[in-house]
């Protein structure tokens, strides 16, 4: 992560592995056929690194832009996430309650528990605005510090619900 075009880490092998067809079609992309590729492994692997470096980057990017929200779960913390272009509006409960045990809970079971615990939760709202650029490493870096993917936003509607009624 040395500068600014290169936010992310670099794909692990295993990663590079399966996504063989969408590196040859980097490569390609970049005008670099089969044979210079070997070369490149073999000769120059100070460009290899930058190569994959920069593949890396734009795999990132594109899994990241197809992310709109994200869960986090914690001892005394709940909170969901809905990333808009611009911003994100986080959602989220405090309270005397260890919210890791809700973690695999599905849609009823998690609303069912939160409505039992209302007496010993608190709820907070907040709105986080960024740069459009800089949407995909907000996304990554609450990824990174344990949040999970939400497809449907199961988390951040039950609490944008409860929030409403507060």
């Amino acid at each position: 992560m040395a500068d600014q075009n290169h936010l992310f880490p670099i794909l692990s092998l295993k990663e590079l592995h399966g996504l063989e067809k969408e590196f040859i079609q980097y490569l390609a992309m970049s005008g670099i056929e089969a044979k210079e590729w070997e070369t490149i492994k073999k000769e120059q692997p100070k460009k290899m690194g930058e190569m994959l470096l920069d593949f890396s980057q734009g795999v990132w990017k594109s899994r990241l832009s197809k992310i709109n929200y994200i869960n986090h779960l914690d001892e005394n913390l709940m909170y969901a996430i809905h990333f808009l272009k611009e911003e994100a509006i986080i959602i989220g409960l405090r309270g005397e309650v260890d919210f890791k045990q809700w973690m695999d809970y599905n849609f009823k079971q998690l609303s069912t528990a939160i409505k039992d615990n209302l007496d010993k939760l608190s709820i907070f709202k907040e709105l986080k605005k960024f740069q459009p650029d800089n949407r995909a490493l907000e996304i990554y870096k609450h990824l990174k510090a344990g949040a999970r993917i939400s497809v449907e936003g199961d988390l951040y509607e039950i609490l944008k619900t409860l929030s409403n009624g507060s």
